[in-house]
């Protein structure tokens, strides 16, 4: 058996499932953000950016870089600030 077959697998798993969701031609930090934007959200789509940025996925990632990808998503419509927040309340809106 190929050493690294089951990963390879798992990965073309996860590009489709990406692929399906739309989040395919995103950057890769962007797409891991929205992913973990969905875990943290309640049920209204709604989650806080300081948990956002705290989530294991997004750890590694130096806060202005955060925050620009976290800009970056608002303007393409995956994210909007909620009404009356200064800027650490989101909602997911697709």
């Amino acid at each position: 058996m190929k050493k690294y077959n089951q990963l390879a697998t798992l990965r073309k798993l996860i590009k489709g499932m990406e692929q399906d969701l739309g989040l395919a031609d995103l950057p890769a930090l962007e797409r891991d953000m929205v992913i973990a934007a969905d875990e943290l959200s309640d049920s209204q789509s709604n989650f806080d950016a300081t948990a956002l940025l705290a989530h294991d996925l997004l750890t590694h990632i130096p806060r202005a870089t955060f925050q620009r990808a976290l800009q970056s998503l608002v303007k393409k419509q995956y994210f909007t600030l909620q009404p009356g927040s200064k800027s650490s309340h989101y909602q997911i809106v697709r």
